[in-house]
């Protein structure tokens, strides 16, 4: 049996647009999302149809606002029955452009936070470091590549680490766009201290050439990675996310990954992309089993 799961079997971006016009004039209804998975070598694809009903939005009285005690002012929430003195599992959170120097508040609408809104308990605690608003995650203020906010970053973890019983075997990394971009250097800097990373919409090559990645994606090769992007995104372009996936699988084949693609949807695919139950239950399996060469 030819064995599966290789990275030259992702399909580019117009087979998967013809797969969901397929689905969905069998189906007569809508695509609302596609995902492929591998593990151990095996790969296998779900295309769920129809379209998630709007839930209610609600204030949550576990989410936090920690101005000042660390790096960064902080949005946290603590899941019910946190002890200090227990294990608690950690999602960190980097924001996008868009909420950079707001109210800490206007945090609680993304992510992690957005799904805990709608009236979702998570077994995590979800941190979210809130950045100044001329700073951004990767670049200078010359829209070079810096190392400033990493190192910032950096210090940040190991400041929450110090304020709460987390467990340090299942710290997870999250980002949207350019919190993509974040998670992704974040983890290829530090790839030892997290157990699985998911990235919805961000973009790990040069804009013009994505053959090359701006972070050493191999520092990742053995943390299980979860990728989402709208197929219609006008702002980062959804090809990013295949490549990624194709050089994470070619370094790895026998790896713990995941895509998921949301066909009609634009930059804004996060809304869809951490209201997935699916994700929070993938992330709960992961744990950080020993640190990696």
């Amino acid at each position: 049996m030819e064995k599966q799961g290789h990275y030259d079997e992702i399909p580019d971006l117009g087979e998967i647009r013809n797969v969901v016009k397929g689905a969905e004039e069998l189906c007569g209804l809508p695509a609302y999302s596609v995902t492929w998975s591998w593990k151990m070598g095996q790969k296998a694809c779900e295309i769920r149809l129809g379209r998630d009903s709007d839930a209610v939005k609600d204030t949550h009285p576990r989410i936090q606002q920690v101005p000042r005690g660390a790096e960064f002012p902080f949005l946290q929430y603590l899941p019910t029955g946190y002890k200090e003195n227990g294990k608690c599992p950690l999602i960190l959170f980097l924001h996008g452009k868009g909420e950079r120097g707001k109210s800490l508040g206007a945090l609680e609408n993304f992510g992690p936070y957005a799904y805990i809104r709608d009236g979702h308990e998570l077994p995590f605690a979800v941190i979210a470091p809130l950045l100044e608003a001329d700073r951004h995650w990767v670049e200078d203020e010359t829209g070079k590549d810096s190392d400033r906010e990493i190192s910032r970053l950096r210090r940040f973890i190991r400041q929450i680490l110090m304020m709460h019983s987390f467990d340090p075997g299942r710290i997870y990394l999250t980002g949207l766009s350019m919190g993509g971009r974040g998670a992704y250097k974040l983890a290829c800097a530090i790839p030892d201290t997290f157990a699985a990373l998911a990235v919805c919409c961000g973009r790990p090559f040069a804009r013009e050439d994505m053959t090359v990645p701006l972070y050493p994606l191999e520092q990742i090769r053995y943390i299980p990675v979860w990728l989402f992007h709208g197929l219609e995104d006008k702002i980062v372009d959804p090809a990013h996310t295949l490549s990624a996936m194709r050089t994470l699988l070619e370094q790895n084949p026998e790896r713990n990954l995941r895509m998921t693609l949301y066909p009609g949807q634009e930059h804004d695919s996060y809304e869809q992309a951490f209201r997935e139950p699916r994700l929070y239950g993938w992330l709960e399996q992961q744990k950080r089993e020993r640190e990696h060469a």
